[in-house]
């Protein structure tokens, strides 16, 4: 063992020009090797020529740092009862009393470290990690071919060597293993690992990787981090919050609940941030719901269901959802660019858009159209729809059920095609949403309209104060943004080149070879026009009913006083069709025409045969309700005798006496109608009471007072029609006016309409 004049100095406690001075007086023998310095020369003292002081003060001061050593940095492996073999061996004839005495103590200090590592390691079973023992094998080997290089050199050329050296290792070509296993490797870097050899006395473990712990900790398996449990629960309470706090805003916050607690804490921020990442890697279902939602819970952590789809066939299921577009298409309104909505019904078993539809919104037009398509493409009935959760998918004209039949009148139900509704916000129960990520990939992203799903895939010229961007698409686009016609023929060549691509899903082979394996042999459009028709409810009111601001009339309508089905089509809306509420065909409706008012004076022939037209439906549908009233077992005879009696004779039917209480009612055959009867026999009751024997030569006599304004129009009404007397030109003006009234619309039209027809006032119609 060989020292030098400072450690010497260290151990006896003085300056090495002291050490110096009592080498040359005491004449101590010494090798001079060559220094680290600029020529300097080094003189190594052997300890075994040293005077017995000098040795045992040096054995001691060693002795006691290589102790200090273990205490600080213990070596791999289970304890051992043996001195470690760093530890410097001395003769037992060369020791005094005293360093006897110090060499059992230092013994003892290093029982108590072997206790301790007993106590708080478990041994290694694997030992060390091969990963380490091979990294530091290959700095070993490094280091000593740089010793090699660099010693054996002139003074003057030690640069000049250890710049060649890095330049023949980087190379790869001198040590090409320990290249492929450390890299690159600094000047530095080598004078640090060289440094580190010399004090361990040239062991590879002093350079050994040291990650893991495997050193410090005498084991590889993980340990927990030493975090006290107050500690713990703070920073969690801090860290999981939906507001999601950063980790170090968690970590101060942890600290100032602890201090307000009055707990100290000694980790370090270091041991707070390792102890949160290994509590995130192992907790994480409870992290991602805490502070980012139920909804990345699902997408992200919780688990899913793989479903069988090869066991569809094509056309089981179509997929129904709504996708919008990522790119600019002018609104066929405002002419301005906006993000229009693609109604897609994807075919599950083939992954083949069968129908889709572009509009500007996702309404129930889009998704009857895209529907329409779909069953064309596929070319028979689909067996069930999977559809989306939103209000234009659930739409009554799709699946409107009636309470009162019990069976569904949408048009799924009409078609025999079952529905199936999504989850609310489960966006990966349907695969069409799949289909719309490769549509914006692949498609979207390379139009020049492009504008991304969200604020961080806004495109560069989108981005404000990007001058640069923007010119440059102006100059290359100028400008241009498809409308809905081009957008559509877009979807539809990309559509076309979609299906023809392999798809992982479907074995390598492409949408369309299986869709049309599994296609039908075709639809009739007109039956499926049909099928498809739009239904809604609509009151009736004088023939008539009105659907989107348009009147529509029909002798189907005739007599009808309450609500029917109207089933139409919004493409072609020139006519209807009319069924009752349980599914009975009334018959067509087509757009009231409005007549010319002077057709024989200023119309032309057209305008004179549409108002003879009208004219004779009106006669048609009377003679029509008086046949009607000839099965209930109403004699025409009579009623013509009701309605031509003269004025200011009381309407007496045939074969009655003037003066009768009320007027008798023939027989009803045993089929008419009770209900009709006994509506008619209330009628002639009333006629009869309102009967006035006084005086039939004039009219009635005119109260000074009416009570209300029904009162006053009932007494006009039955003085003009009843008596036929003459009215002044101001209850005529006042008739007309009560007729424009809501409450006469409302209240008394219905009943004065029936007595104008019972009375035969032919020009009753016009006036009401």
């Amino acid at each position: 063992m060989k020292v030098t004049a400072a450690e010497i100095g260290r151990a006896l406690g003085i300056s090495f020009r002291a050490v110096h001075k009592r080498a040359l007086a005491e004449d101590w023998p010494c090798e001079c090797t060559v220094g680290r310095g600029r020529g300097g020369k080094r003189k190594l003292f052997p300890v075994k020529s040293l005077p017995q002081d000098v040795r045992e003060a040096v054995f001691r001061w060693e002795m006691e740092r290589r102790i200090e050593a273990i205490r600080e940095n213990p070596p791999p492996g289970p304890p051992t009862d043996k001195i470690p073999p760093s530890v410097p061996q001395m003769p037992l004839s060369m020791m005094s009393p005293a360093l006897d005495q110090t060499v059992r103590e230092c013994m003892v200090r290093a029982e108590a470290l072997r206790e301790e590592r007993r106590r708080r390691y478990q041994p290694l079973p694997l030992g060390m990690p091969e990963r380490a023992k091979s990294l530091g094998l290959a700095r070993y080997r490094l280091v000593h071919a740089f010793r090699d290089a660099v010693e054996n050199v002139p003074w003057g050329e030690r640069a000049k060597a250890r710049k060649s050296f890095l330049t023949a290792y980087h190379s790869g070509r001198l040590l090409p293993e320990v290249y492929e296993r450390l890299g690159k490797v600094s000047l530095k870097t080598l004078y640090r690992w060289d440094k580190r050899l010399r004090e361990a006395d040239d062991d590879f473990l002093a350079i050994a990787d040291t990650r893991g712990g495997w050193m410090r900790h005498g084991t590889t398996r993980w340990r927990e981090r030493q975090l006290s449990e107050p500690a713990r629960r703070a920073l969690l309470r801090c860290y999981l919050q939906p507001n999601r706090p950063s980790v170090a805003t968690a970590i101060r916050a942890a600290r100032m609940v602890l201090r307000a607690q009055g707990i100290d804490e000694p980790a370090s921020d270091h041991t707070y941030r390792r102890w949160l990442d290994d509590y995130c890697t192992t907790h994480q279902h409870i992290v991602v719901l805490m502070r980012e939602g139920e909804k990345a819970y699902k997408d992200r952590v919780a688990p899913h269901a793989d479903r069988a789809d090869w066991l569809l066939d094509v056309g089981a299921c179509l997929v129904a959802d709504g996708h919008p577009l990522d790119f600019f298409i002018r609104h066929p309104e405002t002419g301005k660019p906006a993000r229009m909505q693609l109604i897609v019904f994807f075919d599950w078993a083939s992954r083949y858009p069968a129908g889709w539809q572009i509009m500007p919104t996702e309404n129930t037009v889009a998704i009857h159209a895209a529907l329409r398509r779909a069953i064309l493409t596929l070319g028979k009935l689909p067996t069930s729809v999977y559809i989306d959760n939103g209000r234009a998918f659930k739409a009554r004209v799709f699946t409107e059920q009636d309470p009162d039949l019990g069976e569904l009148s949408g048009i799924y139900a009409r078609m025999g095609i079952a529905v199936f509704t999504a989850r609310p916000y489960e966006a990966r129960s349907k695969v069409v949403e799949r289909f719309f990520q490769t549509l914006s990939d692949q498609f979207e992203a390379v139009l020049p309209s492009y504008c991304g799903s969200s604020i961080e895939r806004k495109p560069a010229w989108m981005q404000r104060n990007e001058r640069l961007h923007k010119a440059w698409h102006e100059a290359k686009f100028r400008g241009w943004i498809p409308d809905i016609r081009e957008a559509a023929h877009l979807i539809e060549r990309y559509i076309d080149w979609y299906v023809d691509q392999p798809h992982r899903g479907l074995s390598g082979k492409t949408p369309r070879e299986v869709f049309e394996a599994g296609k039908g042999p075709g639809v009739d459009e007109m039956e499926l026009g049909w099928e498809m028709l739009w239904r809604a409810e609509r009151p009736v009111r004088r023939c008539r009913i009105r659907m989107y601001g348009i009147d529509y009339e029909g002798d189907c309508l005739h007599g009808i006083n309450g609500r029917v089905a109207v089933y139409y089509d919004c493409a072609d809306l020139s006519r209807v069709w009319v069924c009752t509420r349980d599914g009975r065909l009334l018959g067509e409706c087509y757009p009231v025409e409005a007549l010319h008012p002077l057709a024989r004076l200023f119309g032309d022939e057209v305008a004179v045969d549409q108002v003879r037209a009208a004219l004779e439906r009106q006669r048609r549908l009377r003679k029509q309700t008086i046949e009607q009233l000839q099965e209930l077992g109403v004699a025409p005879d009579d009623i013509r005798d009701v309605v031509d009696a003269p004025w200011g004779m009381a309407p007496v039917l045939a074969g009655s006496k003037r003066g009768d209480s009320a007027p008798a009612l023939p027989e009803p055959e045993p089929d008419a109608d009770q209900e009709e009867m006994d509506r008619l026999r209330l009628v002639y009751e009333r006629l009869g009471e309102e009967e006035d024997p006084k005086d039939e030569s004039q009219g009635p006599e005119r109260p000074e007072w009416f009570g209300s304004e029904p009162e006053r129009y009932e007494w006009c009404w039955r003085a003009k029609h009843v008596h036929r007397a003459p009215l002044s030109a101001e209850d005529e003006a006042f008739m007309a006016y009560y007729r424009t009234t809501s409450e006469y619309r409302e209240n008394y039209a219905d009943r004065y309409e029936q007595l104008a027809e019972l009375y035969g006032v032919l020009d009753g119609g016009a006036e009401e």
